[in-house]
């Protein structure tokens, strides 16, 4: 906790110009996509000295095409894991909210999941990933500024094992941003045991870079902490 604070305190330090769009929360995706032209990279790295890349670019204002990689054990000094071909993702908007849907509401596909170390057992799992459909909602909690999101992810092998999930982010101010998130929420009810809760901060740096902690499985008293870089820009 005192890296934690003390990375936080080192940022506050940056002259700050503005956030960007959220289209991820912490897992999770949210229905909103980058503008026409822009790239959208991102670094995360996660336990065991894993680094998940992912490369998002705005085809137009509505739809977002995606290519991301997972590269396992790549810090460190044990043998590099690398998951070849890199997989590609896509996400259009279809629609930015009507008289009877007050929100915008997004379909997608990401075939990759992310990583989960369960301390316990001793074993290491994928998030659901796959087809999905996301809502988001604007929101004024407190007096800030905020959005609610929701979203079914379609498991294509065994529809009873498709997950819902929920989460919301809060913009304490122009450049810190709050995110929480509940996950893999099965239909069936049969797995509660098997969700997952992650919450995170986000802070721009500038108008192009953007650092956030994430802190995963807070439902489980074991939460773990990965760090996430993200560079946003024009392309064309």
């Amino acid at each position: 906790m005192k890296r934690i604070a003390l990375l936080l305190s080192i940022l506050f330090l940056f002259p700050i110009l503005a956030g960007a769009t959220v289209t991820e929360l912490v897992n999770v995706p949210t229905s909103s996509t980058i503008a026409k032209g822009f790239i959208d990279l991102n670094f995360k790295m996660y336990n065991e000295g894993g680094v998940f890349v992912k490369l998002d670019l705005g085809i137009s204002n509505r739809l977002m095409l995606g290519t991301s990689l997972d590269i396992e054990k790549a810090i460190g000094n044990q043998k590099v894991k690398c998951n070849f071909p890199p997989f590609i993702s896509a996400k259009y908007c279809l629609t930015d909210g009507t008289k009877h849907i007050p929100g915008v509401v997004a379909i997608g596909y990401n075939p990759l999941g992310y990583s989960t170390y369960d301390d316990k057992d001793r074993t290491d799992s994928k998030e659901l990933k796959g087809p999905y459909v996301s809502f988001t909602k604007p929101i004024l909690p407190l007096g800030l500024n905020g959005h609610f999101h929701a979203g079914i992810n379609f498991d294509t092998h065994a529809f009873k094992d498709s997950c819902l999930y929920f989460g919301i982010d809060l913009s304490i101010n122009p450049e810190l941003l709050m995110i929480f998130e509940a996950n893999s929420i099965k239909f069936s009810g049969d797995d509660e045991k098997k969700y997952r809760t992650h919450a995170g901060i986000r802070y721009a740096i500038s108008q192009q870079f953007e650092v956030g902690i994430d802190f995963k499985d807070l439902s489980k008293g074991s939460v773990t902490r990965q760090l996430k870089i993200r560079y946003l820009n024009t392309l064309f």
